[in-house]
């Protein structure tokens, strides 16, 4: 796991400049490759063979034996292309077999060069064989063309700039805004946030003339015309038409299996909920005898306190188990790395929960973590989804059923959320959009035209059915934004973050399940509860509150130090302007 940045004209030193603004997503080792056309840097986390052998960039050439870098120099100077490579192909092992049987050889046990001797058997079709997450571009010296990709369901970042001529990449924002370009707001998507609550649900990013490679997607930069083509490998939606449901457990089993390939170390974050708890019980089967390491965040005394969930999972997998929490001084000293981390606004102080995390991670030396983040949005688990649960029974005029599924929600867990969610469905999409527009009319909107205000397309109210919010959530709204903020959280603490339930062949397990084994028994989640019997303990799997990073937002925001200081920004001058 890594972080690549790079331009299309040599400046050795501004790379270098770039490669130090990103270094926490590679302690290990950077490097640099010009030759008068391009810069391209690197920064490493060494994760699969530590050794020198997998620093980048990395050449290869088939016809003197495989991949080289500056400490194997001996084949540089014949190698038509070069990478630069962020993310993990978990099925690299078995690509490499196929290569070895086609003439290829390696000198590194890594995924690299796995990939990059893919390209050079299968073009750009090669993205279609890998299994994991990624964000590479490879160099092809010969038709000085860069091929980028991005994995298909953008598990790993990779942005871009491009103007008059001007191309400059990187895995954050932070390190292209270090370029002499101007530095503008992107009003449509400023608009977006505001008033949809959207974010990275399109290659916009905040910033102008700058933008993001879509997940499942290739790009290709042409040196000698200056001109980029966008080329879509994979879509969900297009996916899923062709695939049927298989057996979820086998398949869960089958995914965190593959996202256990490292030579360092690999532990969990554990929040005490099922998503988490699942993933960290079936790693504790798949480890038999070694003890796993857990990382939480608790707050002792706080009703949302997650403390003794956790202990039900620590004690049935006998775990080593690491905890944190934070206060308002905390907060205070973080503040402005957690904004600089992030780049583009956050929403929630539940992301600075993850990123407390994840700073606990690193400070025991840990490199590699699974965490649970991608589960609700596939299993049904947002409480939100019930209104399509409900719709799909009333459409049906299963009305008997409905009135049960209504009773035993409220009953279960006492609120009428998706009971006025499913009486909104049930309105002309223009009263529900007139009644949005009530809700957000606290939004200053003044800098904005219409043109801002229809750009959307409407996706908050195309989805008509769980199955359609699902595609939308994990192509649109929550996947991509809580993807991102895994990434930035993970990567400036050096750490990877590895999620299972973000698997593409998962994802198309699960979605097509039916309605009635997503909301059986009057609970969320219900297939992935059958599937953990005798794995999780009875007391996850019975639960049904759902709380997440919940944190002591309204407290901390609250308190008098929390007030002093942001009124000092407030009443700043430079807001003022």
């Amino acid at each position: 796991m890594c972080g690549i940045n790079g331009f299309n004209w040599e400046d050795k030193e501004l790379v270098l400049f770039m490669n130090d603004k990103i270094k926490h997503r590679g302690p290990d080792s950077r490097d640099i490759f010009t030759n008068g056309k391009i810069s391209l840097g690197h920064v490493r986390l060494s994760i699969l063979d530590i050794s020198n052998a997998g620093n980048q960039p990395l050449f290869y050439s088939k016809k003197f034996g495989g991949c080289s870098n500056k400490y194997h120099p001996q084949n540089i100077k014949h190698s038509k292309n070069c990478i630069i490579y962020n993310g993990e192909i978990y099925n690299f092992k078995n690509l490499q077999k196929e290569l070895v049987g086609l003439g290829y050889n390696f000198t590194s046990k890594t995924d690299t060069e796995v990939v990059l001797a893919s390209y050079l058997e299968w073009g750009e079709d090669c993205v279609k064989k890998f299994e994991g997450m990624w964000a590479f571009c490879i160099y092809n010296l010969e038709k000085e063309i860069l091929f980028f990709s991005r994995d298909r369901i953008g598990v790993k970042p990779l942005y871009y700039y491009w103007k008059e001529g001007v191309f400059i990449f990187s895995s954050e924002i932070k390190a292209i805004l270090n370029h002499d370009i101007k530095i503008e707001s992107n009003n449509q998507v400023v608009f977006d946030y505001l008033y949809y609550n959207f974010r990275n649900h399109n290659q916009s990013t905040f910033f102008k003339d700058i933008f993001r490679v879509l997940p499942g997607h290739n790009m290709m930069f042409d040196l000698n015309h200056k001109d980029i083509k966008l080329i879509k490998y994979y879509d969900l939606e297009e996916d899923l038409n062709e695939r049927t449901v298989k057996d979820f457990k086998s398949t869960f089993l089958n995914v965190i299996k593959n996202r256990l390939v490292s030579d360092v170390p690999v532990g969990t974050c554990l929040s005490g909920g099922l998503d988490s708890s699942a993933i960290t019980c079936c790693i504790n089967n798949l480890l038999h005898k070694k003890k796993l390491t857990c990382f939480s965040l608790v707050f002792p005394g706080e009703k949302f306190d997650e403390s003794s969930f956790q202990n039900f999972v620590i004690k049935k997998c006998n775990a080593y188990h690491k905890k944190t929490t934070f206060t308002e001084e905390d907060f205070l000293k973080d503040i402005d790395d957690f904004i600089y981390t992030h780049e583009e606004p956050i929403s929630s102080l539940s992301f600075y929960g993850q990123y407390t995390v994840f700073k606990l991670v690193n400070k025991n030396n840990f490199k590699v973590i699974l965490e649970g983040q991608g589960a609700d949005e596939i299993l049904g688990g947002y409480h939100w989804f019930y209104a399509y649960h409900y719709l799909n029974l009333f459409r049906k005029m299963r009305f008997v059923s409905l009135a049960k599924e209504i009773y035993n929600y409220k009953k279960n867990y006492k609120n009428n959320g998706p009971l006025k969610i499913f009486l909104s469905i049930l309105m002309p999409s223009r009263i529900s959009k007139f009644l949005w527009g009530k809700r957000m009319s606290y939004v200053n909107l003044n800098h904005f035209t219409r043109e801002n205000m229809t750009c959307v397309k409407e996706l908050h109210w195309s989805a008509k059915s769980v199955r359609e919010m699902s595609i939308l959530s994990e192509k649109y709204t929550q996947i991509p934004r809580l993807l991102d903020h895994g990434d930035k959280n993970s990567m400036r603490w050096s750490v990877e973050s590895r999620v299972p339930f973000c698997d593409y062949n998962l994802i198309n397990c699960v979605i097509n399940y039916p309605d009635d084994e997503k909301f059986k028994n009057y609970l969320t989640k219900n297939i992935l509860r059958n599937s953990m019997k005798g794995i999780l303990p009875k007391e996850i799997i019975e639960r049904k509150d759902k709380k997440g990073y919940e944190t002591p937002e309204k407290k901390i925001f609250q308190s008098p130090i929390i007030e002093k200081d942001f009124n000092r920004i407030l009443n700043s001058d430079l807001l003022k302007k």
